[in-house]
């Protein structure tokens, strides 16, 4: 996890961004878990909703 880590911060580098952007790619990814989690727990009828928010901050994690 730790090379992983250093690898990314290190690829953020190159890119002139500093390594405090791995904070907000951990914050979406955390916020589409709890979504999906949402979206198992909520009646079948409302499932494609949460699944659906899921996949808009999946993708917002590559707009960034």
């Amino acid at each position: 996890m730790w090379i992983g880590f250093a690898l990314s911060v290190k690829r953020l580098h190159d890119r002139d961004r500093n390594g405090w952007w791995l904070l907000w790619q951990l914050l979406i990814v955390l916020v589409a878990v709890i979504l999906i989690v949402v979206a198992i727990a909520v009646p079948e009828e409302q499932r494609p909703l949460w699944y659906a928010l899921a996949g808009g901050a999946g993708l917002a994690r590559l707009g960034y």
